[in-house]
């Protein structure tokens, strides 16, 4: 592992030994790894074969939003991607590098007077992230706006993947069967007057302020909607706004987050979401399956 840590540090990556992962989600839930690194995208594809090589897993996480990990810890290393590029503006197209967060990839396409991204004003994810759930809001999303992406493989591949390859979908896309790495974006943007563009934002921003629980941590929306459904307002009519298991529970602002009031765990939030299942399937008929990536552990047990 000494040795891991040396390339890893000559390759311009900071290391961390035994990270307790709860200080980088949303959620602030999460036990040890045992190695967390911050990797250059021009580093990352030797660094992931010597990893592989030595028979060490993998996981890669971005700003640590959408993710509740295990109290239990991960024994994977865990990866995160350095911004290294600027992000690179050019007539329509905006080019950033995956580990730049999608707020300040909105205000740089706002500055430049160009419109499409303007429902991700307020994501706290990376671009990657965004890419790889094809993240959206107020009716927009990022299959939108997306042209290419340059991705690294699980083999230590780099290839650039197009739009149509993607198989973008309600918060899906193709790089979450194939484990791809976003390691750089291309949009196409609409050219557009700054202060409409501005205006817009700041609304999304006051109507996320107004109507979710952003003094609470969280992983965000938590549930995926059903078909038909809102997912907030199945779960108010359950009865369940307020619903809490130690310090996690039903946002009584929207019924949609699942927040940590304070020392939430990670068997808090599953006792929640399982209950939340388990209810509304009883008295509704509807299955409701969590948006956030639940790591080192199942959702039933």
């Amino acid at each position: 592992m000494q040795q891991l840590i040396s390339l890893a540090k000559s390759l311009g990556c900071d290391v961390e030994e035994n990270p307790v992962l709860a200080k980088y989600t949303t959620f602030h839930i999460g036990g040890q790894a045992p190695l967390l690194m911050d990797v250059p995208a021009s580093a990352a594809p030797k660094l992931l074969k010597t990893i592989q090589e030595m028979g060490q897993s993998i996981f890669w996480m971005g700003k640590g939003s959408n993710l509740l990990i295990s109290d239990k810890g991960i024994s994977q290393i865990v990866l995160r991607l350095k911004q290294e590029n600027p992000i690179r503006i050019s007539e329509k197209s905006l080019t950033c590098d995956g580990a730049a967060p999608l707020i300040g990839v909105c205000k740089a396409a706002r500055d430049a007077g160009l419109s499409g991204l303007e429902f991700a004003y307020g994501i706290p994810g990376s671009v990657g992230g965004g890419v790889f759930m094809n993240a959206g809001a107020y009716g927009g999303e990022i299959q939108d706006v997306f042209v290419a992406a340059k991705v690294l493989f699980p083999d230590g591949s780099v290839d650039t993947i197009f739009a149509e390859e993607m198989d973008f979908g309600y918060r899906h896309s193709a790089l979450m069967e194939q484990g791809g790495v976003v390691l750089e974006t291309t949009f196409l943007l609409t050219p557009k007057d700054k202060e409409e563009i501005t205006k817009t934002m700041e609304d999304f921003l006051s109507r996320r302020k107004e109507k979710q629980p952003l003094e609470y941590a969280s992983a965000g929306s938590f549930f995926r909607r059903p078909t038909g459904y809102y997912t907030g307002a199945l779960i108010e009519q359950c009865g369940l706004k307020g619903f809490r298991v130690g310090d996690a529970a039903i946002s009584e602002k929207h019924a949609g987050f699942l927040v940590n009031l304070g020392s939430a765990t990670c068997q808090d939030v599953k006792a929640v979401a399982n209950e939340v299942k388990r209810r509304v399937l009883e008295k509704t008929g509807v299955t409701m399956q969590p948006e956030v990536r639940l790591i080192g552990e199942t959702w039933e047990e």
